[in-house]
């Protein structure tokens, strides 16, 4: 009942049934389902803008399941603290949690609708970082003495970085494609496009 809230953007009544969720597995000492329910939880306090909040509920859940083959919770952990630091805009450190989660996700289930959603934020942040890059490109290189190849070699370095990330995004989007295909998820599709359109 908390999912389907907070799927329709409700979110104070999705937390209320979260919480009470959570009180009821902790009571019953259901470590797993508590671990998996504190998941959620931290994803409404993401969307509230309670990052820290988040981050200790996503803590807490992973030191429950560490222990357990729930790859798929493990793989939604990462991929949250993915999207905590993009919203600070630490684009490399959300890459880097993305890309664990992928890892994750492939070692349960190569074709998971989570996966192609990790796929499309990696891809994402890809851009991000790419942009970042192309904005050094396009800076004017000052006139250097003759002889001086250091300019250009950095120049030639920050245009091959720029390119890689492209590449590995426009990867990335193709992959999760072909995820979504498969679960005819129109969605996911749109969003493949959208993103390789940029």
């Amino acid at each position: 009942k908390g999912r389907a809230h907070r799927k329709k953007g409700e979110y104070q009544k999705a937390s209320e049934d979260i919480v009470a969720a959570r009180q009821s597995a902790q009571h019953l000492e259901l470590k797993k389902l508590t671990a998996a329910i504190q998941i959620q939880e931290a994803w409404l306090a993401f969307q509230r803008a309670e990052p820290k909040q988040a981050w200790s509920l996503l803590d807490q859940a992973e030191e429950q399941l560490r222990s357990t083959d729930d790859d798929i919770s493990v793989g939604n952990i990462s991929s949250a603290r993915g999207r905590i630091v993009r919203r600070r805009g630490e684009y490399a450190e959300s890459l880097a949690h993305y890309e664990r989660a992928v890892v994750i996700y492939k070692q349960h289930n190569a074709d998971h609708r989570n996966l192609a959603r990790t796929l499309v934020n990696a891809a994402y942040v890809k851009r991000l970082l790419a942009l970042n890059l192309r904005k050094q490109l396009d800076v004017p290189v000052r006139r250097q003495p003759p002889g001086n190849s250091r300019t250009s070699n950095g120049n030639r370095s920050v245009k091959r970085r720029y390119m890689a990330l492209c590449h590995q995004a426009l990867a990335d989007l193709e992959e999760a494609g072909r995820i979504y295909a498969l679960h005819q998820h129109h969605g996911g599709i749109g969003s493949v496009l959208v993103n390789g359109g940029h």
